[in-house]
């Protein structure tokens, strides 16, 4: 490889590299880095984003002179000369970064397509799984890799235009209704998609190597279906640096800006609603202690769930509880003394309730009232503004649905304490012992 006429070598990564040490250059595959320092041996020096450290020089390939214009806003160069017009090289490199997201949106669409046809339809073909375990790992991939070849198309179409007239940020915003439903629906499913690839993987690695995937194929599949989010976390950066060399007075400039907002705002809602559908499942198959009733799959699905504060009518105490909407019954939970499981503290019949938001105060934030004939006045206060609406729109979309029961509620039955930011096993074994992690063979692979 031999270095452009300002001795700048730019490369483009060919795979993804996470350092294990702290003076190595983590990278993804696509990401362009100027090279600092070239050294035999195999390994060089470049920098990515301000960061400086050393990578494998056969994870990159050197771009080509007539795509590496070299970036006139890059930290790493010199400012050019009084006078001197960094307009065109500019332009140039603009092409570059946007040319860089249609390539690793194409390849994104690919690998989709590859883990469906090569992997996911033969499994539904194969009675390798039930049809109810097949349908949490295929979750709404299918959509996803139809809209994903579909933006493909839409932005190959933006880049056929005159750069001035390119609206890569109106593109993106329009579809984003589209995508913030897709991928919420995707994240949502996650987590019981992992608890098959658990529960399941030695038939499923001996069957992804039967279908040409490298050992363990286990692994393979459990990356396939990490792929959404993680190209969802890309989106910001990818479009912050196409903001960063656009004219300053470029018609799509506030519409980059909107979708870089957007695309963070998504990625949050996303990591969030994953937590949550882990705790869940966890809560729906673990067992829980003081537990009243018939057992807690009888009582459908959970329509929302989050972390709460209570304080009962007659009581200055706040205490943490855990809420889980189903269609007919508000349940109770709270986490156990020694924090290794979860212990049922009453639910509450969803007929007859009155759902009140409360203004903010002194005493309590982002809260509602539930009050009934049957029930003891209750204050929830919840985590946020968002947790609080989504609470209030369930429940009273909720209470008008009749059912039959009496509630049941111990709010101070048991001392109640605040898990660990990690999930822990609900199962009455750890109680005495330190907290066990519910930590799943396979994880999602980091970013």
């Amino acid at each position: 490889m031999t270095d452009n006429s300002n001795n700048q070598l730019v490369v483009r990564a060919k795979f993804n590299f996470q350092q294990t040490n702290e003076d190595e250059l983590s990278f993804s595959k696509g990401d362009v880095i100027h090279v600092t320092r070239v050294e035999e041996g195999g390994w060089w020096e470049g920098t990515l984003n301000g960061r400086t450290g050393w990578f494998p020089s056969n994870y990159v390939r050197e771009v080509k002179a007539s795509e590496k214009p070299v970036s006139p806003k890059s930290g790493t160069l010199k400012s050019p000369p009084k006078g001197f017009d960094t307009t065109a090289i500019n332009k140039s490199y603009y092409n570059v970064v946007l040319q860089n997201i249609l390539e690793t949106e194409n390849e994104y669409s690919k690998e989709l397509q590859t883990v469906l046809s090569t992997y996911l339809r033969p499994l539904q073909t194969s009675e390798k799984l039930s049809s109810a375990n097949i349908s949490y790992l295929m979750g709404n991939l299918e959509e996803i890799c139809s809209f994903q070849q579909m933006l493909v198309q839409s932005l190959e179409e933006c880049t056929k235009l005159p750069e001035a007239q390119q609206r890569v940020g109106g593109c993106f915003l329009n579809l984003m209704p589209q995508m913030k439903t897709l991928y919420l629906t995707y994240c949502a499913n996650h987590p019981s998609a992992v608890n098959v690839l658990t529960e399941h993987s030695e038939e499923l690695g001996e069957f992804m190597e039967t279908k040409g995937a490298s050992s363990p194929g286990i692994l393979v599949l459990t990356t396939g279906l990490s792929k959404p989010f993680m190209r969802l976390d890309k989106y910001p950066t990818l479009l912050k640096e196409l903001e960063r060399h656009m004219e300053d007075y470029h018609t799509d400039r506030q519409d980059i800006q909107k979708s870089m907002a957007a695309f963070k705002n998504l990625s949050a809602q996303c990591q969030e609603v994953r937590k949550r559908k882990e705790l869940e499942l966890q809560i729906l198959t673990e067992a829980i202690r003081n537990w009243e009733g018939d057992d807690i799959k009888t009582l459908g699905n959970v329509t929302y769930m989050s972390q709460v504060l209570i304080q009962c009518a007659g009581s200055e105490e706040k205490n943490e509880r855990y809420l889980l909407l189903f269609p007919n019954v508000l349940l109770m939970l709270s986490a156990s003394p020694r924090m290794s499981g979860f212990i049922y503290q009453g639910k509450l019949p969803t007929t007859g309730m009155t759902i009140t938001k409360l203004e903010d105060s002194e005493n309590h934030r982002n809260a509602f009232e539930i009050s009934g004939s049957m029930i003891e006045r209750i204050l929830v206060s919840c985590n946020n503004q968002q947790d609080l609406q989504e609470w209030v729109e369930h429940l009273q979309k909720q209470t008008k649905v009749t059912s039959v029961g009496n509630p049941t509620i111990k709010p101070h039955s048991v001392p109640s304490h605040t898990l660990p930011s990690h999930a822990v096993t609900p199962s009455s074994k750890h109680a005495d012992s330190k907290p066990a992690p519910l930590t799943p063979a396979y994880h999602t692979l980091p970013h």
